[in-house]
């Protein structure tokens, strides 16, 4: 019974760090700036800051969180955008631009990842 408890947390703490390390990586490539990538809920354990980001271990170990420039829409920071002013508009643009492009391009998500430089086999 122990090890089965065990096995189901190893299973679900590598989850939790695959997919958010997802959000930190597409992060990275679109451009944006990560300020802390998160393994468990505040309070702080452990935090190492490596390049911009930091890097922590939480007490609560129920999820993460990757804690990306801007996106909490208070942000001060020179680096962000205000989305809020065109967003219906500019979201019905880029989803008219998309759904042409699957028609036409099969590439398009690779181009908007930003791997169009990647060659596959």
């Amino acid at each position: 019974m122990l090890i089965t408890i065990l096995i189901f947390a190893v299973v679900l703490a590598v989850l939790i760090l695959s997919h958010e390390a997802g959000h930190a990586v597409a992060a990275w490539i679109s451009g944006c700036r990560v300020e802390e990538f998160g393994i468990g809920f505040p309070p702080k354990i452990f935090s190492k800051k490596v390049g911009e980001t930091i890097f922590s271990i939480n007490a609560l170990p129920l999820g993460g969180f990757v804690r990306i420039t801007g996106e909490d829409g208070d942000s001060d920071n020179s680096e962000t955008i205000d989305v809020e002013k065109d967003s219906q508009r500019d979201s019905f643009v880029l989803l008219e631009e998309t759904e042409t492009q699957v028609i036409v391009d099969r590439q398009m998500p690779r181009r908007i990842l930003g791997l169009s430089q990647i060659k596959t086999l």
